[in-house]
């Protein structure tokens, strides 16, 4: 967690440093749109985004938990085939294909892997 904290710290200062600020105050004039910014993208965006990553981790493992970070543009995708009535590309089809193909061999094979003879073997511990 405190390497995640370092990068988006460096992460927002490199941003300031690149950013043109002029008429960013214009956003704060309007409540509605800096509670959405602090509230929608902070909180729930990003930390809850963090959140249930760092839990997937601990509940799925590395190797499950990064295969979930593949999900959101098929999922971006879908919204808006579904809900927006967008028309896409073939070549947007193709790429959901294959990203849900990569996070399927990804979890075909981290099971595979953890079920290999020779990866359970038993080994009798000195404490008996």
């Amino acid at each position: 967690m405190a390497l995640t904290t370092y990068q988006i710290g460096l992460a927002m200062i490199f941003l300031f440093l690149v950013t043109s600020l002029h008429g960013i105050g214009v956003v704060f004039n309007d409540t509605r749109a800096w509670i959405g910014l602090v509230v929608g993208l902070g909180l729930c965006g990003t930390g809850l985004a963090y959140v249930i990553y760092y839990c997937s981790v601990e509940e799925l493992g590395a190797v499950a938990a990064a295969g979930v970070t593949y999900i959101p543009p098929v999922a971006a995708l879908l919204i808006r085939v579904f809900l927006v009535g967008d028309k896409i590309h073939p070549l947007g089809y193709i790429a959901m294909v294959l990203i849900l193909s990569g996070v399927a061999l990804l979890q075909y094979g981290s099971r595979r892997a953890s079920v290999s003879p020779g990866r359970n073997v038993f080994v009798p511990s000195e404490c008996d």
